[in-house]
């Protein structure tokens, strides 16, 4: 298991990419915080499955796009496994409209989200939160 004794924290993870991503994490060992914005139930479904298969796993609601939000969401996850080692920043805003309109009217900017939950992971690195933590984001 190439990520035991590792803890992660998966934004955006109660569905989709990032419930795949902490599925796959538990998968090889780690603990995983599973994080929702809006979908506590599917959230919590997402843990239920990885501690099913003898993982270990926690729900934290926090709206990433909140700095605020951000530091209580680390906070929780260390205080919920001790430490952190993973943040995985998967959370991002959904922009219903034709698939034709997307990159002009969206660009090929990272979302409001990304970008301050990517900061404030950053922040938290700088000052001595843990040295060895990885911020990645999608």
């Amino acid at each position: 298991m190439r990520l035991e004794n590792k803890v992660a924290v998966v934004t955006g993870s109660s569905s989709g990419i990032g419930a795949a991503i902490a599925l796959a994490f538990a998968g090889e060992g780690a603990a995983v915080v599973v994080n929702y914005a809006r979908h506590p139930d599917a959230a919590q479904s997402v843990v239920e499955k990885i501690e099913s298969s003898g993982g270990r796993a926690a729900v934290v609601g926090a709206d990433v796009s909140d700095p605020k939000e951000v530091d209580a969401l680390v906070q929780k996850a260390t205080d919920a496994f001790g430490r952190l080692d993973i943040m995985v920043n998967n959370a991002g805003l959904e922009h219903k409209m034709p698939f034709l309109e997307t990159l002009s009217r969206c660009g090929r900017r990272p979302s409001p989200s990304t970008s301050r939950a990517r900061g404030s992971a950053a922040r938290r690195l700088r000052s001595g939160w843990s040295p060895r933590a990885k911020v990645a984001a999608s």
